[in-house]
């Protein structure tokens, strides 16, 4: 049968701000995902988004591959190791799901093009690389 995993990581929304949690919050698809899917409630998020990401990505401390410091920035080069394994990567050989496809925002480096969703296990990706992005002019913190 066809497997479909959707995993969703929304910055700056806290735990207590989701309808099915008892928010005043009104968040009707999310709390409609979450009554007809699993609800993972173990995770605990960085500082930051970009240490967020690479855990969530990994299922690794970030103090395990240097990302403990905060957001990626523009103006260096640094990157996810591309020795890390990612989820898609993990869920693609095991055969649990036979394509992966991300949506919004990376921020795990794209300083080469090996940086990048599509070569860490996406097939696809639309959204932007950096930090913020905006949506009307497609044009961020990196360009």
């Amino acid at each position: 049968s066809v497997r479909h995993v959707l995993l969703i990581l929304a910055d700056d929304l806290g735990y207590g701000d989701l309808g099915y949690m008892g928010s005043e919050i009104s968040t009707p698809n999310i709390d409609h995902l979450a009554q007809q899917g699993v609800v993972c409630e173990s995770f605990y998020v960085q500082r930051a988004c970009s240490p967020t990401r690479a855990a969530l990505l990994t299922g690794r401390y970030n103090m395990r591959y240097g990302m403990q410091s905060g957001v990626l920035e523009e103006y260096n080069n640094y990157t996810l190791a591309p020795t890390e394994t990612l989820l898609p990567q993990v869920l693609k050989n095991s055969g649990l799901v036979s394509e992966a496809h991300a949506i919004g925002k990376w921020h795990l480096g794209y300083a080469t093009w090996e940086s990048t969703p599509t070569y860490r296990g996406f097939d696809t990706f639309l959204g932007f690389y950096s930090g913020m992005g905006d949506y009307f002019t497609h044009t961020g913190d990196c360009g």
